[in-house]
């Protein structure tokens, strides 16, 4: 483990070079199926952009834990998670506790978004109460800088587009040498990587709630508090019984105020719960076959498919002000948790 200061490109051509690497890993993290890129994730040092937590390398597809949605959101979800977005580094928008929304990707620079923070009011007086506040963010390490002005990832479209259509070729060229015994590759069939089954904003909204008084004067509201999570299950038709162990570590690690933690095993798609408890065949399609899958049919339609995503995503993010979001909708309504939005007294 080393350690990666943020630093400014030397130039417009080191700048231009960040872009492209970007491009790079964007067409590897497409084939991985790699997540979880978010701008906390990543470092901008010079003309690199330096990953520094790599617990999503790779994904697979799992039992069903979304609330409430139609066919026609899981389809969408499902073609949208197979692309280029699913990685994080490109600009995505979420929803905010308040309704606005929020991008938390790694490529861009984040500075000027508006966040909202709970916050007291009036303490120390009979009036104290919380309540929302917003603040404006400031550019994070993510930010490729060049004299001193944070450098926006639409001005280098083409850069992004020609490193993923670089490393793509590459891949798609040498897709079966790199599946050989002795490939480096090889060694990913036998880790155990995150996965991530509920958007965190979940569990942490449920957390959130919880120091709220009325759940704390008394263990049962406590504990039924965090039955939420059962929603999906009683609700899905496709959630087999044996997957009820799932929600049970779900609750006791909330209840404790910790984000749930899961690994899979890449080659077989069993879902870890703990060093000793697992569920064998949870992952409907494992994360080493659909890899498989992936770089032995790799066709140019698919790569042109995704440069037009990629410059749509780019485009939409140059737009002036962000996309509005559903009345009524929350962080955990867009990540299908089935959990509401709090209101600032709950917090």
């Amino acid at each position: 483990m080393g350690y990666v200061a943020h630093g400014p490109c030397p130039d417009r051509a080191g700048a231009e070079r960040y872009f492209h690497r970007a491009g790079l890993l964007l067409a590897l993290s497409y084939v991985l199926r790699s997540t979880d890129f978010h701008f906390e994730n990543l470092i901008a040092r010079g003309e690199y952009p330096m990953l520094v937590d790599l617990e999503v390398l790779t994904s697979a597809f799992g039992q069903d834990l979304a609330f409430g949605r139609t066919e026609a959101e899981r389809l969408a979800e499902y073609y949208l998670g197979d692309s280029v977005l699913i990685s994080g580094l490109l600009p995505f928008w979420g929803i905010g506790p308040t309704g606005h929304t929020i991008d938390r990707d790694g490529l861009d620079s984040l500075q000027n978004q508006r966040l909202t923070d709970v916050v007291w009011r009036g303490a120390n007086t009979d009036g104290m109460h919380l309540v929302y506040e917003t603040r404006v963010r400031s550019a994070a390490d993510n930010t490729p800088v060049l004299d001193s002005a944070p450098l926006p990832v639409s001005d280098f479209e083409d850069d992004v587009v020609h490193g993923f259509r670089e490393m793509y070729r590459y891949l798609a060229e040498n897709g079966s040498r790199l599946l050989q015994a002795c490939a480096p590759l090889q060694a990913l069939k036998r880790l155990k990587v995150r996965t991530v089954l509920r958007a965190t904003d979940v569990y942490a909204t449920l957390m959130a709630q919880s120091r709220h008084p009325k759940f704390l004067r008394d263990g049962v509201a406590y504990e039924l508090h965090f039955e939420q999570l059962a929603r999906v299950f009683v609700s899905s038709n496709t959630i087999q019984s044996e997957f009820w162990p799932l929600f049970a570590e779900e609750k006791r690690a909330s209840m404790a105020l910790d984000i749930p933690y899961f690994s899979m095993a890449v080659d077989d798609g069993a879902l870890y719960l703990s060093p000793s408890a697992s569920i064998s065949k949870f992952m409907l399609h494992p994360s080493w076959d659909r890899l498989v899958a992936r770089l032995d049919g790799m066709p140019d339609d698919a790569r042109i498919q995704q440069e037009t995503i990629i410059r749509a995503t780019l485009t939409s993010s140059t737009i002036d002000g962000p996309p509005s979001c559903p009345a009524g909708a929350s962080a955990t309504d867009a990540a299908g948790g089935g959990v509401p939005k709090p209101a600032p007294s709950d917090v």
